[in-house]
């Protein structure tokens, strides 16, 4: 299992599932087809993060591994395994198209029984709407991985930016994913990550449930 910031749980792995297998297929049809016009890539990916993984089809290639290899880990539930910055920018992407789509097409879904298994059900009841910020500020670590170039330039370079490296504060890894600078093998290993009893007790379903009318208040 990927080490979320938060225990995914049962919904939120579906919703990670569904996203990962939608991209990885949508993806290598460009790969199978030999499209240099890369239309599935380029809707996840922008063109800074393909050429960081490689010019044109190569790079499309190393992504689509890239997230196999995601969703069989998260798939493999006795191990935590910890991602790194550049899968999260990856995976960034990803649930940000999937879910912009489902709340697009859950009606549709909701509509026809062939789409059923479509469906991301809390508790029974469809889920009609999925932000995928939001999903992210629950479940992410952070998005350092996405500061602007000019910030992320200046963190780079300046003794400031340096110092806060130095800390712990930002990894010199997530201001490279911000830049988009080529990836290399450093930037691409799934760590494990040592098993947390209170973190696999935590029930990230929770995160779904209705607000509480008093706090709306």
């Amino acid at each position: 299992m990927l080490r979320f910031q938060t225990n995914p749980g049962i919904v939120f792995s579906k919703i990670f599932e569904n996203a990962l297998t939608i991209a990885i297929d949508e993806v290598q049809l460009d790969i199978d087809d030999g499209d240099e016009d890369l239309n599935f890539a380029r809707a996840y990916f922008e063109e800074e993060i393909i050429k960081a993984f490689g010019e044109g089809i190569q790079g499309v290639k190393l992504i689509n591994n890239e997230l196999k290899k995601l969703l069989k880990a998260h798939l493999e539930k006795d191990v935590l395994y910890m991602p790194s910055d550049w899968h999260f920018k990856i995976l960034d992407r990803v649930l940000r198209v999937y879910c912009d789509c489902y709340t697009e097409s859950v009606e549709e879904y909701l509509e026809d029984p062939k789409y059923a298994s479509l469906v991301v059900r809390y508790k029974d009841k469809p889920i009609t709407e999925l932000n995928a910020g939001d999903l992210m500020d629950c479940f992410f670590w952070d998005s350092d991985y996405d500061f602007d170039p000019v910030t992320a330039m200046s963190m780079k370079s300046s003794e400031i930016g340096k110092a806060i490296a130095d800390r712990n504060d930002v990894s010199i890894a997530a201001i490279n994913a911000s830049l988009c600078l080529p990836v290399d093998s450093s930037d691409l290993k799934l760590e494990k990550y040592h098993t947390e009893k209170d973190w696999l007790s935590e029930d990230g379903d929770a995160f779904f449930d209705p607000p509480d009318p008093d706090e709306l208040e």
